[in-house]
């Protein structure tokens, strides 16, 4: 134990201190009697062998800022005593969350929440830098990529890298990460978590040499095939999965996960950048299956943009030239088998202006269509005809971009509107009427009307006997996996819980879909009305 002598700026204090690279002259990170650490301690003064100590001189792990606790964090010398330590280096900042809902991926970065903001204010967009130098031998001398399941990877962009030198990121980098709640690991990791962040489109790092016979292809795994990922887990994969492979096996999970066995190290010295696009359903289906979620998959699942591969794979590439001092190789490899067009979607401005209640004209329309990316053409009588921007997958239909409309303009700013639109007098379909009427005269005598789940319990079929039941593909859990082909069971459930909740007498029914085997091979399961009362 080493006792010092700290100088906080207000006093000086005697604070013990175990670690081994304490020394005089050293400014330091301290936390005061007080003071909580991130670990949930809080610093009490105490008398260690005899000497009173005012407090903890501490290691980054202390701080929440890393996991390193080899010793003290050494500060920078022309840092001034008594400080604040958030202010001096740079964490006296303020981090927005958002709730970003699943319909909108390209929420999920920094340019994405700045597009928001441009359509809200109409100010300009500033996009990260990607002017590129480039010198050697071009990346198609090092690397040869074919996709061999286009379908599941519609573009794969490669960029190489040459003489990197892997390390610790610098101390801007490492914070704006750790602001977000990630891990700083080395340089080239963070690069590509840092763009992921910034742009949206997840990118990985393979190291080079690694890479067998100089060769990457886009599969399907084999069935049972093996792949140790970056966690450490080996995971056996089916032929649903989509991969990364070299030469001779897989080296990483498509959009979800790198393999160990192309991992960027401290030997690392060339690196091979990928930058694709991965269909979403595919990545949807290989991270449930094998239960692995990251911030990769968070974003293919979504869908992401398939426009932003090489502006992404070059914003990488200028980042690693600056921060490892590494060489950009030409004629980057952008294999994209089939050129994906954005949607054209026809835009009524009388229909828009029937839903919301509004009396935007076309030129009001369509200025705010184009803050939000969008590009327009006129078409006959005050028809848009709107070209969608490849970021935004969820704009599909009429309705979605009348949505837009209403939500950047302001649903607080629209009047509404005294008259109704909607048809008054429309011919109900007969089974609808019989169901309305069933479900009137049982309430009219006293019984309550519940709705249960079609998804029953395995075991509720067996009690009752019932015929082959209808198994799912994908059950939410192991235990309900069956579609009912009765409604008792669900009925008697409701009856239990509310029993348990000591409730004295029920009256109940339920009129609801039941499912049965299939009337012809291979067809869809036959499903009937039914009702039950308890």
């Amino acid at each position: 134990l080493s006792v010092c002598t700290v100088d906080v700026g207000e006093a000086t204090h005697t604070i013990v201190c175990g670690a081994p690279n304490v020394a005089a002259g050293q400014k330091v990170a301290v936390a005061l009697p007080g003071c909580a650490l991130a670990g949930g301690l809080t610093i009490k003064k105490a008398k260690i062998r005899g000497i009173e100590s005012w407090g903890m001189i501490c290691a980054e792990d202390e701080l929440g800022l890393g996991e390193n606790h080899d010793g003290i964090m050494i500060l920078e010398e022309s840092l001034a005593v008594g400080t604040p330590f958030a202010t001096a280096v740079g964490l006296d900042d303020v981090a927005l969350d958002f709730a970003v809902t699943p319909n909108r991926p390209d929420c999920l970065s920094l340019v994405g929440i700045a597009r928001e903001i441009q359509a809200l204010t109409g100010n300009a967009l500033r996009m990260p830098n990607t002017g590129i130098e480039e010198s050697g031998a071009p990346c198609g001398a090092a690397i040869d990529i074919a996709i061999d399941a286009p379908a599941d990877c519609p573009r794969y962009v490669g960029r190489v890298i040459r003489n990197v030198q892997v390390g610790p990121s610098p101390a801007w980098l490492e914070r704006r990460l750790q602001a977000v709640g990630q891990r700083p690991i080395n340089n080239i990791v963070d690069i590509t978590n840092f763009v992921m962040l910034e742009l949206g489109q997840p990118l990985h790092a393979f190291d080079l040499k690694k890479i067998e016979q100089n060769r990457i292809v886009v599969r399907r795994a084999n069935a049972d095939e093996k792949l140790e990922t970056l966690d450490g887990v080996t995971r056996t994969l089916d032929t649903d999965t989509l991969v990364i492979a070299d030469g001779k096996r897989p080296v990483a999970l498509a959009g979800i996960m790198g393999g160990a066995n192309s991992e960027v190290d401290a030997t690392t010295t060339d690196i091979l950048l990928e930058s694709a696009h991965f269909d979403a359903s595919r990545i949807r289906l290989a991270r449930t299956r094998l239960g692995l979620h990251t911030e990769a998959a968070a974003r293919f699942e979504r869908g992401a943009d398939w426009d932003i591969c090489l502006r992404a794979a070059n914003r990488a590439a200028v980042l690693i030239a600056e921060l490892t001092g590494g060489t950009i190789a030409p004629e980057p490899l952008d294999v994209y088998p089939q050129l994906r067009e954005c949607p054209t979607i026809a835009l009524r401005i009388e229909r828009a202006n029937k839903l919301l209640a509004t009396s935007f004209d076309a030129s009001a329309a369509s200025r705010i269509l184009a803050l939000l990316g969008c590009s327009i053409a006129s078409g006959a009588e005050e028809t848009l005809q709107v070209t969608v921007p490849s970021f935004r997958p969820d704009l599909t239909r009429e309705c979605d971009l009348i949505e837009e409309l209403g939500r950047i303009h302001g649903y607080d700013k629209i009047e509404g509107s005294q008259n109704a639109n909607g048809p008054w007098l429309t011919e109900r379909d007969p089974s609808l009427q019989w169901r309305i009427l069933l479900r009137r005269r049982l309430a009219a005598m006293g019984l309550d009307e519940v709705l249960s789940n079609t998804i029953v319990n395995a075991t509720w079929e067996q009690l009752i006997a019932a015929p082959a039941a209808i198994r799912l593909a994908n059950p939410p859990t192991e235990a309900q996996s069956l579609l009912r082909s009765r409604l008792l069971p669900s009925l008697l459930d409701t009856a239990r819980r509310n029993f348990n909740q000591r409730a004295s007498s029920l009256a109940l029914f339920e009129l609801g879909k039941c499912f049965s085997t299939p009337l012809s091979e291979g067809g869809l399961p036959a499903e009937s009305w039914q009702l039950a009362a308890l």
